[in-house]
């Protein structure tokens, strides 16, 4: 997979575009009112890290290359944008089919150098989404998604053609 095919998959920028696809089912809100993300009204946004993941060898590329483009942010934040975007790869390399890839996109307001991010991560297996403390593999495994919700403001699944985007927003200060 192109990066380019990545990069057109990102959530809008400023403009009025929505991304492409369904929400299979609404963000996972932490509490009550909490809404699916959406960028600031005129954030600015950048492709922070875009490549295909065919190996857990590319996740740690992935981790690598986050951690060098975050390098301004708190330590203990970009261990855990670290921490969900394994996640995420993790869920996609074991449990479906290819192509995967990872797009981390970064949102920017006048008030803040970079104030959030968006994991996107997309599969070729639009049937299979995310669960939630189950596990097709082991009693003992599921757990992965409680994280992503913990750690994000919100969360989702967006279906397209053959392929789903995981997704997770996280704010950076």
């Amino acid at each position: 997979m192109a990066e380019s095919d990545l990069k057109a998959r990102s959530w809008p920028t400023t403009s009025a575009d929505t991304p492409t696809g369904r929400s299979l089912f609404p963000a996972q809100p932490r509490t009550p009112g909490d809404a699916p993300y959406q960028p600031a009204r005129g954030a600015r946004s950048s492709v922070l890290v875009a490549m295909s993941v065919t190996s857990h060898h590319d996740v740690a590329i992935v981790r690598n290359r986050l951690r060098h483009v975050l390098h301004g942010c708190d330590p203990d934040v970009v261990q855990d944008v670290e921490l969900v975007t394994t996640e995420l790869l993790a869920n996609a390399l074991e449990h479906a089919r290819p192509p995967c890839g990872v797009t981390v996109t970064g949102y920017a307001t006048e008030d803040t150098a970079l104030g959030e991010v968006v994991i996107e991560v997309l599969d070729g297996s639009r049937e299979l989404v995310p669960l939630l403390d189950r596990s097709v593999s082991a009693p003992y495994r599921g757990r992965g998604m409680r994280l992503v919700r913990a750690l994000s403001s919100s969360w989702g699944v967006l279906e397209s053609g053959r392929t789903k985007t995981v997704w997770a927003a996280m704010h950076l200060v």
